[in-house]
C-alpha cells in the first residue's frame, strides 16, 4: 500500500502541498505519491516502510517516521526544517540521514554500530540512547563533529558547552589536515603539468 492509495491519493504531481500529513497506523509499505514538497509535517509512524524512497524532497515541518521496520534512511531529505524522528527501527547506520535538521534528530532505539554518517548540523538534541552497539559516545560526537545544543546517550546527557574545547579542537586539526592534503594535491597537479609541457616540446630535432 502506498500513498496513492490513501485518503490523500495521488500527490505526486503536485509540486507543494500545503499542509499536514498524517498517516500514522495506516499500513502503507511505500511513500510513492507524495508531493515534491511538503509545507507542513509528514507523520508516518508507526507503519510497514522499510526505507525512505520516494519521500518529497523538502519538508518544511517534521517527519515521523518512527516504529517503522526501517532498515535504511534512503530517500530522506536533505534538510528538514523542524525535528526528524527515526526512532524504534532497525537501523544500523544513519547513511542517507539528512544534512542539516533544524530542531531535535532522535535515532533512539534502533541497532546504529557507528555516527560515522551523521547530520552536519542539529538544531537542538541529538538523541541516540538505546543503540546497544553504539559505544564510545563522546568520542564518536567528537569525531564526525556532531553539533547540537544537547545529546541524550546512554552515556548520559552530553552538553556540546562542556565539550566546546574538544570539538572545535579537533575540528581545526582536521581543517588543517584537509588543507595540506589540498596543497599537496595542487602541488602535485603542478608539477604533472609542467612535465607534460615540456615533453610536449618541440626543439625542432624531428625529422
Amino acid at each position: 500500500m502506498n500513498i496513492k492509495d490513501t485518503k490523500y491519493g495521488n500527490l505526486s504531481l503536485k509540486k507543494i502541498y500545503n499542509n499536514n500529513i498524517e498517516l500514522q497506523s495506516s499500513g502503507i509499505t511505500s511513500l510513492e505519491g507524495l508531493p515534491k514538497e511538503i509545507g507542513g509535517s509528514l507523520y508516518i509512524r508507526s507503519n510497514l516502510l522499510t526505507t525512505l524512497e520516494h519521500c518529497s524532497s523538502r519538508v518544511l515541518g517534521n517527519i515521523d517516521c518512527s516504529n517503522n521496520n526501517l532498515i535504511s534512511l534512503k530517500g530522506s531529505p536533505t534538510i528538514i526544517n523542524s525535528e526528524f524522528d527515526c526512532s524504534y527501527n532497525y537501523l544500523t547506520s544513519l547513511k542517507y540521514r539528512p544534512e542539516k535538521v533544524e530542531d531535535n534528530f532522535n535515532c533512539e532505539n534502533n541497532d546504529i554500530e557507528t555516527l560515522e554518517y551523521r547530520p552536519k548540523k542539529v538544531g537542538a538534541f541529538f538523541k541516540c540512547k538505546n543503540n546497544p552497539k553504539l559505544k564510545n559516545i563522546k568520542e564518536q560526537i567528537i569525531k564526525y563533529q556532531i553539533k547540537a545544543r544537547r545529546y541524550w546517550t546512554d552515556e548520559g546527557v552530553i552538553y556540546y558547552k562542556d565539550i566546546k574545547k574538544e570539538f572545535e579542537d579537533y575540528g581545526n586539526n582536521l581543517l588543517k589536515q584537509e588543507n595540506l592534503i589540498k596543497e599537496k594535491e595542487l602541488k602535485t597537479k603542478k608539477i604533472n603539468e609542467t612535465k607534460s609541457k615540456t615533453n610536449n616540446i618541440d626543439y625542432g630535432l624531428s625529422i
